[in-house]
């Protein structure tokens, strides 16, 4: 008699398609989300307008391409045209002004990348052929009232060595010597300029001199 070790053999699994949902899971909406996203959006569009209108106000100037020394004359080289936000505490000149810059002297030393304005420029050569270039520290009392401005012919009056009341015949005669000035400054000191003149080279010791000692009166000359 034949035994049949173990019960009777397992069944196959048989495959059976997974029913597919007739309808998607919705998706839940947070209104905090979609407030930001909208914010985002806004903030984006809102900068780029801005730059926008930064670009749309922007202006040519003049700038320094290279540096230039004191006394230097300006030639169209020196000078490259940028392009800036207008902004009302700068004053410098636009670049369809390069005709009335070039030919004229630098009045302080220009480096590069700097804005050029009227004040860096004068129509006189620092301490040209035959002549010098003094400084004078004067006060407010002994300039015009009338603002002096570089190419302007003045006078250098010499004051008396001892007062204004001083009699003595060496005072007798008062000194007098023609200048152009060069620029003018305000000194470190209020109520006090400082007035670069250009002089004939046989006055430059004396009016030097004359500086050094205060006793020297600026007056605009006639015609």
């Amino acid at each position: 008699m034949t035994t049949t070790i173990g019960g009777p053999a397992p069944a196959t699994p048989v495959s059976a398609p997974i029913p597919v949902p007739r309808m998607a899971p919705q998706r839940r909406w947070r209104p905090g989300l979609v407030a930001l996203a909208v914010a985002l959006i806004a903030t984006g569009g809102l900068t780029a307008a801005y730059a926008v209108t930064l670009v749309g106000g922007t202006h040519a100037y003049l700038a320094v391409g290279r540096e230039v020394q004191a006394g230097t004359r300006i030639t169209e080289d020196d000078l490259v045209v940028v392009r800036i936000s207008a902004d009302p505490g700068l004053r410098p000149l636009a670049a369809d002004r390069v005709a009335d810059v070039v030919g004229k002297y630098a009045a302080v030393p220009l480096f590069p990348g700097e804005l050029l304005t009227e004040r860096q420029l004068t129509d006189v050569p620092l301490g040209g052929a035959g002549t010098y270039l003094v400084s004078i520290a004067v006060p407010q009392d002994r300039v015009p009232a009338q603002r002096i401005r570089p190419g302007v012919k003045v006078l250098l009056v010499a004051t008396p060595s001892d007062s204004f009341g001083s009699s003595t015949e060496e005072d007798e005669e008062t000194e007098i010597f023609q200048a152009t000035v060069v620029d003018i400054t305000p000194g470190t000191q209020p109520g006090r300029y400082y007035v670069n003149v250009s002089v004939a080279d046989g006055d430059g010791a004396r009016i030097a001199t004359l500086a050094a000692a205060n006793r020297i009166v600026i007056m605009l000359a006639g015609g």
